[in-house]
């Protein structure tokens, strides 16, 4: 099962992919800039819908 990772989101899958933390699963929310600057790192994210019962 996917973790959630609020405000940090940009720095896990960072931290994933230069092996400084677990891999697993993650989700949470980017800016465009933000998924851009990991896509252009190597770093395989896929984008998924924000469904309104997921906006607290």
């Amino acid at each position: 099962m996917p973790r959630m990772s609020a405000r940090s989101f940009p720095k896990r899958p960072r931290k994933i992919h230069y092996g400084e933390s677990e891999a697993r699963g993650i989700i949470g929310q980017a800016s465009p800039e933000e998924a851009r600057a990991l896509v252009e790192e190597g770093i395989e994210i896929a984008p998924l819908p924000i469904l309104p019962d997921d906006q607290h």
